[in-house]
């Protein structure tokens, strides 16, 4: 395994480790199979965080989640299109998800 993959795959595991965090849905429900909104919600904004990022495609996103690469471009654009008609708030209570909860 080359020294960029296992980088790579610890970044993608932080942005998880965040996403998990700030939207308060552990890891192991955001890579289940669980279709429960909160944690649906949290699945895309991962795998929108994680292609935003512009390092890894879709089928690498996918394969880290496993999920196909049509599903991460559907939880992509799921994701965006909440954030442009505003069906909800990235960050609830203040702009910083550090300064509205305490780390565990």
């Amino acid at each position: 395994m080359s020294q960029s993959h296992v980088t790579g795959t610890r970044l993608l595991r932080a942005i998880l480790s965040t996403v998990a965090f700030v939207e308060d849905v552990p890891v192991e429900l955001i890579l289940g199979r669980s279709n429960v909104r909160t944690v649906t919600r949290a699945r895309q904004r991962f795998m929108a965080e994680a292609y935003q990022t512009g390092r890894w495609s879709l089928p690498q996103i996918g394969a880290f989640i496993g999920r196909d690469h049509t599903t991460v471009l559907a939880g992509v654009r799921s994701h965006e299109a909440k954030l442009s008609t505003g069906k909800y708030n990235l960050w609830s209570d203040s702009a910083s998800p550090v300064a509205s909860r305490e780390a565990p």
